[in-house]
């Protein structure tokens, strides 16, 4: 039996694929949501989307968590039911 391949993604590529394929978000709302700007949401987004397509096409496992950021609680009912990341992320990661 052969040894699968482990991709990393990390916690806040996972929240950038929800919020932009799993909920439709824009880009520029998705990452006011994740408080970074618009252009590293569209790094993590592409890395997370490149991650997610390596392991299906090679059969790869995909290993989840990790990564550059805190959680902070919504301020309204809506969004204190789950988690939203709030961006510290490294530009150089």
């Amino acid at each position: 039996m052969r040894q699968l391949r482990i991709i990393s993604l990390k916690d806040e590529e996972l929240e950038a694929l929800s919020l932009a394929d799993g909920k439709g978000l824009e880009h520029e709302a998705a990452a006011a949501l994740m408080n970074i700007s618009r252009s590293t949401f569209s790094r993590i987004l592409a890395q997370a989307r490149n991650s997610v397509t390596t392991a299906l096409v090679e059969g790869a496992a995909l290993k989840i968590g990790g990564g550059d950021f805190h959680l902070v609680a919504g301020e309204n009912e809506e969004e204190s039911s789950s988690l939203t990341m709030k961006g510290t992320h490294n530009a150089s990661t």
